[in-house]
């Protein structure tokens, strides 16, 4: 029976120790606002230098899978997939295959963040035969386990890629609710992550497949749905109006709020997210306890901000 093992602890500290060969590593590096006290800057030199510590730490054979989105910040396009390249060549890393995935469907005009994802394969010595190619596009998502997660079909063709070069475990340094982790074990392999948040550490330790819980991109609940304690909703979900949304509901990229939608306390908003007027936490309704409000959302005159909740909390 595959096993899991999460350790709450520093992923970039955990880096430096060298993995087994038939270890891989998925994961996903935070985004600079989780990192706030960096400045973008010194998150770009951050994000560079723990790609090359994730390349360095498995064998030549084996190989480190990113699963990253590019964001918009002060009127300029970070792209993290070059990013991703940079730490790769330093660490004599090349690539094996560069996929996109699609968050919101073709067309669709997205603002914080663009409407697709990388997912890039890098490897020092492994090489791929012609005939080994697989789709380089990826039309959804698929089910999400919380909002910064990444999706389930992103982590299907993560896990079946690295079963097919004969890997028996997966690494996840920066876990999260554990989506990868739970991936890998759905289909045979053994799960090891770390994650610097106590809280998002114990539930990573029993976190299902997403698939067996969330409803696929796109999908809204009908009218007067009374949604759960931690509902995850998935990318490009649309609220109804009445939508009642409980305590720890994870909202992800560019879902849609309608009017008159009441914002419990712990609530995660971010990057995206569009606030209508008659939103519960408007100036004149503040937002509650330990709501997060992503730096990039458009607001109008009468709303408010708070901190943006990062995974370093404890909470």
């Amino acid at each position: 029976m595959a096993t899991r093992v999460v350790h709450h602890g520093d992923g970039v500290a955990f880096l430096a120790n060298r993995l087994p060969d038939d270890h891989a590593i998925v994961t996903s590096l935070p985004d600079h606002s989780e990192l706030p006290t960096l400045g973008v800057p010194g998150w770009r030199a951050w994000f560079v230098d723990t790609v090359e510590r994730a390349c360095r730490a498995v064998a030549d054979d084996a190989v480190a899978m990113f699963y990253q989105t590019d964001v918009k910040h002060d009127g300029r396009w970070i792209d993290k997939g070059h990013l991703v390249m940079c730490g790769g060549d330093a660490a004599g890393s090349h690539v094996l295959w560069h996929k996109i995935v699609c968050r919101v469907p073709p067309g669709a005009v997205t603002f914080g963040r663009p409407a697709y994802t990388h997912l890039i394969c890098l490897s020092r010595s492994r090489r791929l035969a012609a005939g080994a190619s697989t789709a380089d596009v990826l039309p959804a998502l698929g089910a999400m386990s919380w909002s910064r997660a990444m999706g389930s079909a992103a982590c299907e063709v993560a896990v079946r890629f690295v079963a097919s070069i004969g890997a028996r475990t997966v690494v996840d340094p920066f876990c999260g609710l554990g989506s990868v982790l739970a991936a890998a074990n759905a289909h045979g392999l053994d799960a090891i992550g770390v994650e610097l948040s106590k809280r998002r550490a114990r539930r990573a330790r029993t976190a299902p497949h997403a698939s067996a819980f969330a409803p696929a991109t796109g999908v809204s609940p009908p009218h007067n749905t009374q949604l759960p304690v931690d509902t995850q909703l998935p990318v490009d979900t649309q609220l109804p109006v009445d939508t009642q949304l409980p305590v720890d509901t994870q909202l992800p990229a560019d879902t849609q709020l309608p009017a008159d939608t009441q914002l419990p306390v712990d609530t995660q908003l971010p990057v995206d997210t569009q606030l209508p007027v008659d939103t519960s936490h408007a100036a004149d309704a503040p937002l509650p306890v330990d709501t997060s409000h992503a730096v990039d959302t458009p607001r109008g005159d009468r709303v408010t901000r708070n901190d943006r909740a990062t995974r370093t909390d404890d909470d």
